[in-house]
């Protein structure tokens, strides 16, 4: 193929970028409330949530309960989360490999859905994961990737369906690397947290916080839902909004 097809990049374009600029927001979840919150989310089928699962299915439930507090229309939730594939083909990929290698797995989630609760929601993210097995991967070798990609950026033309974004850069070893001017003191995503410059849409980034301890929650989204959110008590019942840094 010589160039990529004009739909695919339109689609592209508005599955990751929006045409407004929005500023991002910061927030920190402490040990404390990561242990609390995987205790909740546990279920027999997932007994032992992870830190990343426990806080997408937490957010989740918040921008549900801010859809409802904002309209009864009925409407989708679309969550994708990036999956590194290196560790998912046969044979295993080293972890330091270099370039792209990932995937994104998507979940929908009808946010008028009051039955959906924590465990509910963490069994929905374990299982989607799940379909990412060696021999699936392996259809995303062939030619009709791409097919299934614009399917993919497509759903965010669909107006009855909210497409949130998650990804983790936890794990990384970001803080234990000389960058040539020793280690880092605090890696932060880039944007300022007082003006509106990122066209990122609804992106949820998490990072190991700075003491390690944590995890930082930086969103880039001025949907009306996260305006709701960042106010929601039991949501600022867990997060803490944009804390000194621990040094």
């Amino acid at each position: 193929m010589d160039s990529l097809p004009t739909k695919f990049i339109r689609n592209l374009e508005n599955f990751y970028f929006q045409g407004s600029k929005s500023p991002m927001r910061r927030f920190l979840f402490d040990s404390k409330a990561i242990k609390a919150l995987k205790a909740n989310t546990s279920s027999q089928s997932v007994p032992f949530p992870s830190k990343i699962e426990a806080l997408t299915a937490f957010l989740c439930k918040r921008i549900a309960a801010a859809s409802k507090f904002l309209t009864d229309v009925p409407k989708t939730l679309a969550i994708t989360h990036v999956a590194n594939l290196r560790p998912r083909v046969d044979p295993p990929l080293p972890q330091n490999i270099f370039g792209n290698l990932l995937w994104i797995p998507i979940a929908f989630y009808d946010l008028l859905d009051a039955s959906m609760e924590l465990p509910d929601l963490a069994i929905m993210l374990r299982e989607v994961f799940a379909r990412l097995t060696a021999e699936n991967v392996k259809e995303i070798e062939s030619e009709s990737t791409l097919t299934t990609l614009n399917e993919l950026f497509s759903v965010s033309t669909n107006e009855k369906i909210k497409i949130f974004r998650f990804t983790s850069w936890c794990n990384m070893g970001i803080y234990d690397v000389n960058y040539g001017w020793q280690k880092p003191v605090w890696v932060a995503h880039m944007g300022d947290l007082d003006a509106a410059n990122i066209r990122s849409k609804h992106q949820f980034v998490f990072l190991e916080s700075a003491c390690k301890e944590g995890i930082e929650l930086w969103i880039a989204s001025d949907d009306e839902e996260i305006r709701v959110v960042e106010k929601d008590p039991e949501f600022l019942a867990y997060a803490k909004p944009n804390p000194s840094i621990c040094k």
